[in-house]
């Protein structure tokens, strides 16, 4: 989850962790998460409630006597399921603004949709109902009061361009994160025989992926679902995953590599179902930095009776460096190398090799656009759906994988 959220925005949640530490809190709560947006005083959720001439110092009162002082000491505190949803809402608040990450104003937009939230009743008890404050952040994020790049100062670019040639870093970002490799050059969409091409549109609206792989019709319902089914041909699939809390490696169970495990969250993630009535399972672990950024993974497991295991590297450059990853590994005895920059609203691009034959993908989804109706800004596009075109060489179902991973980031 925290892939999609920008650098300020994970701050956000550091800066929450903190207050709960402070409160003598053993979890981390929404009214927690309150308090870390209003620690950031530069971001977008704090400037729309003072548009509104809200007193932060007052909210941060009504807060903490709502929350009250515990006696916890634990260093780690976990987030409370109430928590967790508001950070679910709050990428579909950022959907439904046309941004591909999750920034200030999400967070506060999906706290104030959990009417009943006692955090959320000190936020209306001061005037900041939500469609007020949803006005004010278009309002911001339009220009009037604040550009969209002034709103996004010191945070993860939604619009940035796509960036070729980067030097390898080898230091921490400012986000936490730290790329051990680079996102090489793009190149030229290679041509492709036929039956390598690749074109794909996904519609948000039904959830469906249809289209073709080289002259085999695709069709694939449930994609943000956590579930998909459908066939690419005459071939079944049908699948589920899940995307857990921090990881506990279980007795007797598969167990990751030591370094992509550590005492910070590491999170689980677990893929099944079958491909062509062959059984589908993939396990792995993710691991984020203390500014909640993915650093690295790995995953193993095998579809059908071929073995696949990799590992995911966080990478600079691409897109953006806080959704650019490279991932390297096996499928068989075929090995691949795969960049992906996935954090634009508007293209992703996925590139490398598979068995030394190129592999190339853009996904495009038209872009966002400002407009006004009724004498109010407006953010919205052309269309919602993605088109999904390239080259690809390999197995079909490792496709399958490949696309609704990436299609979970645009």
């Amino acid at each position: 989850m925290f892939l999609r959220f920008t650098e300020r925005g994970r701050r956000v949640l550091v800066l929450a962790k903190e207050e709960a530490n402070r409160l003598g809190s053993d979890v981390i709560d929404s009214a927690h998460i309150l308090l870390g947006l209003l620690d950031e005083p530069e971001g977008v959720a704090v400037k729309a409630l003072q548009s509104l001439d809200v007193s932060l110092e007052a909210v941060r009162a009504g807060v903490e006597r709502t929350v009250g002082a515990g006696d916890s000491s634990t260093a780690r505190p976990q987030f409370t399921p109430r928590a967790k949803t508001l950070l679910e809402l709050s990428l579909r608040e950022a959907l439904a603004l046309g941004h591909n990450s999750v920034d200030t104003e999400h967070l506060l937009l999906s706290l104030l949709r959990q009417g009943d939230d006692p955090a959320a009743q000190v936020l209306v008890g001061f005037g900041a109902d939500l469609p007020s404050v949803r006005e004010q952040v278009v309002r911001l994020l339009t220009g009037h009061g604040l550009s969209p790049t002034a709103a996004e100062a010191g945070t993860t670019s939604r619009m940035s361009p796509l960036r070729s040639g980067q030097d390898e870093v080898t230091g921490p970002t400012a986000s936490g994160r730290n790329p051990s490799r680079s996102f090489p050059e793009a190149p030229s969409v290679p041509s492709a025989p036929p039956d390598h091409q690749v074109n794909l549109v996904y519609e948000p609206d039904q959830d469906r992926l249809i289209g073709t792989l080289g002259v085999e019709p695709v069709e694939w319902e449930l994609i943000r679902r956590h579930r998909v089914n459908g066939r690419i041909g005459a071939v079944g699939l049908d699948a589920t995953w899940s995307i857990g809390n921090n990881y506990v490696p279980p007795p007797g169970g598969w167990t990751p590599h030591a370094d992509y495990v550590s005492d910070f969250p590491n999170i689980p993630a677990v893929l099944h179902g079958s491909f062509a009535g062959q059984p589908v399972e993939l396990r792995g672990v993710f691991h984020l930095s203390t500014q909640y950024a993915f650093e690295r993974g790995s995953f193993v497991g095998r579809i059908g009776h071929v073995h696949l295991e990799a590992t995911v590297l966080a990478a600079s450059g691409g897109d953006s460096d806080s959704g650019t990853v490279v991932v390297e590994g096996t499928y068989g005895s075929a090995p691949f190398e795969i960049y992906a920059s996935l954090d634009s609203p508007s293209r992703g691009v996925v590139h490398g090799t598979l068995d030394d034959a190129a592999v190339h993908l853009e996904l495009l989804s038209p872009p966002l656009e400002y407009s006004y109706r009724d004498g109010r800004p407006h953010l919205e596009r052309a269309g919602n759906h993605v088109v999904v075109t390239g080259a690809y060489p390999g197995p079909p179902e490792l496709l399958a994988v490949m696309v609704g991973a990436a299609l979970q980031f645009l």
